[in-house]
């Protein structure tokens, strides 16, 4: 999923929390552990901020207990660490193997309740988990048996280098039916796009499906089942057209009759497979920013954090964040474009050594300027980011390149409580590329509803956990009614 770049200004590399991402785990010794398994929450508040740790504790082949950490404190570093969990009688603790790691969990094991003592750096504070009954606070998922039919695929990018593995669900009956690719956002997803216990993509798949549209999701490259070999070249846009191929080729599928869901930078990855794939059928955008270039929807979202520099100093950020994301952009090679930027940024730095406060964007002062290893450090965390596999993505986005090659209609959905895109912006740029291309384009802005598909009450991340809701049921219901429409499903 797209991601807040105050999250990246705070650190010094891109922390997958966004995904849910696990710490690793290891076994310890346990004792009459049965009744530990499964989720149990904790409240904490990092700057007045609540927020809560989730901990999942699972049995390893019979013998030992894995544990597993999250935080629904989106990017940022607040997730506990650990890998060993030890459990004898009543008595529980968490803790990690790994010597440079400090954080420590105590405690004593009384029904639905562990109380006990955190401590990280040295510090120590009492902390509650509490059990969380995932059937209770989820109950969007489906539970087999299904009413259709499950399948597991697995087929080969266009060059072997990655095996693909998914699941199609297709109605009973036989027959051949409409069928859309859900394409996944940014960072390590699975094929049911697991956050938080949350699978939206599942939900989607599930009630398409009950309503005569069959449904591939897939698992990204090297996530679940799906094996990428090592130096494999990275083309989400044809990756996503050979999984169109492998609709058109099941025997359940009307190969006229294919369209393509796309979550967030799944939405642009499913732009440009329409632009490259003439005959598709449909194309449905959530919550994503197909209306700007990549290093547009980069600058919006930095935007609020210069918002009051006086104009000159703001003028100058902007204008090096966009020198440097077409570097990024236009360099093949990224060592070479990390040397490119190293080198621009000692000359600008030099040349505003004595303003302030457009150093200050990049947490720099005036005695830093001199200092290599500094700006090295400062490269790392101010645009090392944008190196990862599916930021260098993004910035190659151009709608102005995409819009005038689509030809089926599109369905765009936005949230108003969408803290990465906002709605009017996009909605001033989509008239003027739909007046321009003739494109088949509608769109929708659910008010309340989150970048993860949720209704929810705000702007801040740490609802999309708390909330019991997978999927908003208008968005689902508007999915429904547009893609029978678009495909003639009956």
């Amino acid at each position: 999923m797209l991601i807040d770049l105050l999250a990246l200004k705070r650190l010094a590399y891109f922390v997958p929390l966004l995904v849910g991402a696990f710490s690793s785990i290891s076994c310890g010794q346990q004792h009459d552990n049965k009744y530990i398994h499964g989720i149990w929450t904790a409240e904490d508040s990092l700057n007045g901020v609540l927020y809560k740790h989730v901990l999942q504790l699972d049995e390893i082949d019979g013998e030992g207990l894995a544990v597993s950490a999250r935080a629904t404190y989106l990017g940022h570093p607040v997730r506990m660490q650990f890998d060993t969990a030890f459990v004898y009688g009543d008595s529980v603790r968490f803790w990690s193997d790994n010597t440079g790691i400090k954080d420590i969990f105590k405690g004593k094991l009384d029904g639905d309740v562990i109380s006990g003592e955190f401590t990280r750096n040295d510090q120590t504070r009492e902390m509650t988990f509490r059990r969380f009954d995932l059937k209770a606070h989820r109950p969007q998922t489906p539970i087999r048996p299904f009413p259709y039919v499950e399948e597991e695929v697995h087929f080969a990018n266009r060059d072997s280098s990655v095996v693909f593995s998914g699941t199609f669900t297709f109605p009973k009956g036989g027959g051949r039916y409409p069928a859309v690719l859900v394409a996944t956002g940014s960072g390590p997803q699975d094929r049911d796009g697991d956050l938080y216990f949350h699978d939206p993509y599942l939900v989607i798949a599930d009630y398409l499906t009950r309503h005569g549209i069959a449904v591939l999701r897939l698992d990204d490259r090297n996530v679940g089942r799906t094996v990428e070999a090592p130096g494999a070249k990275v083309d989400f846009v044809d990756d996503a057209m050979c999984a169109i191929e492998f609709l058109r080729g099941h025997a359940n599928v009307d190969c006229r009759r294919i369209g393509i869901v796309g979550h967030s930078q799944g939405g642009l990855i499913a732009m440009e497979v329409a632009a490259a794939v003439p005959d598709l059928a449909a194309v449905v955008s959530l919550g994503s920013p197909i209306s700007v270039t990549g290093g547009d929807y980069f600058l919006n979202h930095y935007e609020p954090f210069i918002a009051n520099m006086t104009h000159q100093s703001k003028k100058k950020v902007t204008r090096l964040m966009s020198e440097i994301f077409n570097m990024i952009k236009e360099t093949p090679s990224k060592r070479r474009a990390a040397d490119l930027i190293l080198d621009k940024l000692k000359i600008w730095l030099e040349y505003n050594r004595d303003d302030k406060e457009a150093l200050s964007a990049f947490l720099f002062t005036p005695d830093d300027v001199a200092n290599e290893m500094a700006i090295r450090e400062m490269l790392e965390k101010s645009f090392g980011y944008y190196f990862s596999r599916d930021h260098y993505y993004i910035l190659s986005y151009d709608p102005d390149a995409v819009f005038p090659k689509i030809t089926c209609p599109v369905l765009a959905i936005y949230g108003g409580h969408d803290n990465r895109i906002s709605f009017p912006a996009e909605e001033e740029r989509l008239d003027f590329l739909v007046s321009r291309s003739g494109i088949e384009l509608e769109a929708k802005c659910f008010a309340r509803m989150n970048h993860f598909l949720q209704t929810s009450n705000s702007m801040n991340d740490t609802e999309v956990f708390e909330s019991d809701e997978t999927v908003s049921p208008e968005v689902l219901e508007l999915l429904k009614h547009w893609l029978i429409e678009r495909l003639n499903a009956d």
